[in-house]
């Protein structure tokens, strides 16, 4: 795992597709879950890592699912001190009634976008 900087930019461009895409790694995802959390098939999220798409090819909903994500690392980096911790969050059981003792990473692979946003929100209310 790597370093780099981390920022949300203020309108969406090619710098947030490639910040998901380290995320993703970062979360130890396969292609397929990378994808399904995108809602994307895996040769288009392949597609991505050879030529980051500019926002006017990307669907509305793609662009709040990338939102989402980067949303729900920042959020949890700013809860949990530890980086390792902090990544490794979303893979481990979780008793909080939202996860009902399953991973935040199965419910976000529920498929639904509501599924992220969320996780988000109730990420967020420990930040507010």
């Amino acid at each position: 795992m790597s370093d780099f900087a981390f920022t949300i930019p203020r309108r969406f461009n090619g710098g947030s597709i490639r910040a998901v895409i380290q995320v993703l790694k970062v979360w130890n995802l396969t292609c397929a879950q990378s994808s399904q959390l995108l809602g994307v098939n895996e040769k288009e999220f392949l597609s991505w890592k050879i030529a980051i798409p500019s926002e006017r090819d990307l669907s509305h909903e793609i662009i709040l699912r990338v939102s989402y994500l980067l949303g729900i690392y920042k959020a949890l980096h700013i809860i949990i001190p530890n980086k390792i911790l902090a990544d490794s969050w979303i893979q481990q059981p979780n008793k909080a009634p939202l996860f009902d003792g399953a991973t935040p990473l199965t419910r976000m692979l529920q498929g639904s976008i509501e599924d992220l946003q969320v996780i988000r929100v109730h990420l967020d209310s420990y930040i507010e």
